[in-house]
């Protein structure tokens, strides 16, 4: 299971006054293949087929798709949320691992590298709530 980090709660809804997240399976690559033309190298889908609104939704963009601590997976965009037999679409983090190394943290500059300090404060709190 990977836990996926909420903005609004359905399509065009209202901005939750709390941080919601949802546990999500990835899908195999032919059904996310299958469902949009926009699906691409770099990219996986993951959502939960018996429970569809349990998906990224509207302000969620750039959000995680964390695994066991781990961020696997950044969201992209969906079919509108909570879409039956549709999921959410995310970057697939481990497709960019070798350009992540070659770039990462000495490259950084002092306002991405305290942004990211902050990301994982924020990750921090969550994970002890």
């Amino acid at each position: 299971m990977h836990r996926a980090w909420l903005g609004s709660c359905f399509f065009r809804g209202p901005m939750p006054d709390e941080i919601l997240h949802v546990d999500v399976s990835i899908m195999p690559d032919n059904y996310c293949d299958a469902r949009t033309d926009k699906y691409a190298f770099g990219m996986m889908c993951a959502g939960d087929l018996a429970d569809p609104e349990k998906d990224s939704c509207s302000g969620d963009s750039g959000g995680p798709l964390i695994c066991n601590g781990s961020v696997t997976g950044i969201v992209s965009f969906g079919v509108k949320c909570g879409i039956p037999e549709h999921a959410g679409y995310y970057t697939n983090v481990t497709s960019y691992l070798e350009w992540i190394r070659e770039n990462g943290f000495s490259k950084l500059r002092p306002v991405n590298l305290i942004l990211l300090v902050i990301l994982q404060i924020f990750l921090m709190k969550v994970k002890l709530n």
